[in-house]
């Protein structure tokens, strides 16, 4: 087993960042295409307010998650995105990210973590399996 480091994610590590995130979401069930200009604006402004943690494999960035605090009655976590490279899925990689980042914030006094996961993709049995429990929220949206 390759030895995985956590480390807190820098702006030099957008274009590795950029490359997983284009490369999983553009795979079933997501199919998004995103264009690595809008990949980079997107992960260029969470910098500005989320916390970066990046798992790193043989000094290659192999997984990330962008998170950050928000009230909702008491303080919790909020998972903007949690991506691990294909390749290196199921080996613990995005439970070491999230467990990083909870550790994290819980000096900050989170009391617990909220995220959004499609019910098709393989993230959703993942994070099942880290004991999330489905809410009544629903996302929504409007075409505009």
């Amino acid at each position: 087993m390759e030895i995985v480091k956590i480390r807190k994610g820098k702006k030099s590590d957008l274009k590795e960042i950029v490359r997983i995130f284009i490369k999983e979401f553009g795979k079933s069930p997501y199919n998004e295409k995103w264009s690595e200009k809008n990949a980079f604006l997107k992960f260029k402004d969470y910098f500005k307010f989320a916390k970066c943690f990046v798992a790193v494999v043989d000094k290659k960035v192999v997984g990330f998650i962008f998170a950050d605090t928000y009230y909702q009655q008491t303080k919790k976590l909020w998972i903007y995105d949690l991506v691990v490279d294909g390749s290196y899925q199921g080996g613990g990689i995005g439970k070491k990210l999230i467990d990083f980042a909870i550790n994290y914030f819980m000096k900050k006094g989170i009391d617990g973590v909220r995220l959004i996961a499609s019910r098709k993709a393989k993230a959703f049995k993942f994070y099942k399996k880290l004991n999330f429990k489905e809410t009544d929220f629903v996302e929504m949206e409007k075409k505009l």
